[in-house]
């Protein structure tokens, strides 16, 4: 037996081990809820350059006569009803018909890249400029609205630095009054409850009766209804998983806060950085690949 003095200290410190859990729980639900009001902009949807048109070779327009031929040796036949004609004869029309359309083929060929061509080339300049200009406002607005962001970040930052201090705190606490003097697999809020309530009715007169009646109580569930108990259990151990780890982890809650800090501003920038420079070099790459292209045009003439 232990005296009423010491049974209400060994109460009071068990409902401080709940109210330290219980600001452990509301200390992890305001970390989830400043993580989740991070900002980060969606990288924007650039327009695609068009393709300049090419000058067609020379021997485009004997395809173009080929074609022709075929067409019109096909029609003939089809005109004069005979279809049983010798390989020979049909090689041979399709000759002749290809020397009659060599000139309307060149003929088009030529009309093609000595006068379409520029117009299509022309047209194709002036829609490049027009996407280019769209790609430059949609980066400009993003960049924009990254800098905005990155504002609001920073007040988030803040408000995480904060509830880091208060993790570290928590831990120094952990470590001075509950560490080492009760078990860490039973670091539960239920399990620490049930425990302050044994002591005050006196049924325990310390930690470990008090969870041996514990675990009396929970073999006496699972015989009542397995599955639940068994549920219960799991969600206890996950619980108790939890806390460990924030507990231990929180023993470097200055030095890890820092690092976090330096991390988040570091990445942002990177970030920036990275897409600024991807989208610097797709507009730069297509402005390269037009200059190269109009200068070897320009040699060919």
């Amino acid at each position: 037996m232990i005296s009423a003095i010491e049974r209400n200290q060994l109460e009071g410190w068990l409902n401080y081990i709940v109210e330290l859990l219980d600001r452990l729980d509301r200390l992890n639900r305001e970390k989830a809820s400043v993580q989740a009001r991070y900002q980060r902009p969606a990288q924007p949807t650039y327009r695609t350059y068009k393709t300049v048109p090419r000058k067609w070779r020379w021997w485009v327009a004997l395809i173009i006569s080929a074609i022709m031929a075929f067409i019109m040796t096909e029609l003939y036949f089809i005109m004069v009803g005979n279809y049983e004609v010798p390989a020979t004869t049909h090689a041979i029309l399709i000759l002749m018909f290809m020397i009659v359309t060599t000139g309307p083929a060149f003929l088009l060929w030529f009309l093609r890249n000595r006068f379409l061509l520029s117009k299509l080339q022309s047209s194709t300049h002036r829609a490049n400029k027009k996407r280019e200009h769209q790609n430059n406002m949609l980066h400009a607005d993003w960049e924009q609205l990254s800098e905005a962001m990155s504002a609001g970040n920073e007040l988030v930052a803040a408000e995480e630095r904060q509830i880091d201090l208060q993790f570290h705190l928590l831990a120094n606490e952990f470590s001075q009054h509950v560490t080492g003097h009760f078990p860490a697999k039973y670091l539960d809020q239920e399990v620490v409850r049930f425990c302050a309530s044994m002591v005050a009715n006196h049924r325990a007169n310390n930690v470990q009766d008090a969870i041996n009646l514990y675990e009396t109580e929970l073999h006496r569930q699972r015989m009542e209804n397995h599955a639940q108990a068994q549920l219960e259990e799991q969600q206890r151990a996950t619980r108790v998983a939890m806390i460990g780890a924030v507990i231990n982890a929180a023993g470097h809650a200055a030095t890890a806060a820092a690092v976090r800090r330096e991390g988040a501003a570091t990445r942002s920038t990177l970030n920036q950085n990275a897409a600024a420079a991807r989208a610097n070099a797709d507009r730069n790459a297509e402005r390269t690949r037009q200059t190269i292209y109009n200068a070897a045009r320009n040699l060919r003439r």
